[in-house]
């Protein structure tokens, strides 16, 4: 439902969400953010989550493996997103019939290169620090009966770190100079989510 106090036009949406108006107007007709045609204008509800933080979801660190991504917005100013990975390659196989992804595979995945603690420290800041509208991320993942999880705050995320999460940027190095640096061994990144979990 749409509230009239809420809502921008698909050049604002545009402007709002760093895209072009007609790639927003695709993604109101596809029904892919919250819109409504008045005429031959679409009304979009302003309040929804920046739509690259949708995009941004099917690609991150695991995304074959993920279950479930939320994202939950609200007319405060809090927001979060909440992503639950599969908890077998059983059920992987029963949601994904034709891919060709064997147990070996998921299991390598998951076993080879601390894979899982770099999902659980390094995702929750790459969304806090792309989408600074975001306040917390939440994942868990299950994997050979052992639930893994953890819910990061920003605020709590930036007093950890000593730094705000959301200044830091990819082309001024700076993620890569403190927060990579800061997670940049089993230990670090162990620490971090212990902290959190």
């Amino acid at each position: 439902m749409l509230h009239l106090d809420h809502v921008i036009g698909a050049k604002e949406a545009a402007e709002l969400w760093n895209v072009t108006e007609g790639h927003i107007k695709n993604l109101c007709a596809n029904r892919e953010v919250v819109a409504k045609k008045v005429g031959n204008a679409w009304v979009i509800e302003k309040n929804q989550p920046h739509v690259a933080l949708k995009q941004h979801l099917k690609v991150i660190t695991g995304a074959p493996f993920i279950k479930s991504a939320s994202i939950f917005s609200t007319y405060d100013e809090y927001k979060k997103v909440k992503i639950n990975y599969i908890a077998s390659f059983h059920e992987f196989v029963e949601e994904n019939k034709e891919s060709k992804i064997t147990n070996d595979d998921y299991q390598e995945y998951f076993w080879s290169g601390d894979k899982i603690n770099k999902i659980l420290a390094i995702e929750p800041a790459r969304i806090l620090n792309k989408f600074p509208e975001t306040d917390e991320v939440e994942i868990v993942l299950p994997f050979n009966d052992k639930v893994n999880k953890v819910r990061v705050q920003k605020e709590s995320l930036n007093q950890y770190l000593g730094y705000k999460i959301e200044n830091l940027s990819f082309k001024d190095h700076t993620w890569h100079e403190k927060f990579l640096k800061d997670t940049s061994s089993k230990a670090k990144r162990a620490k971090l989510i212990k902290e959190f979990s």
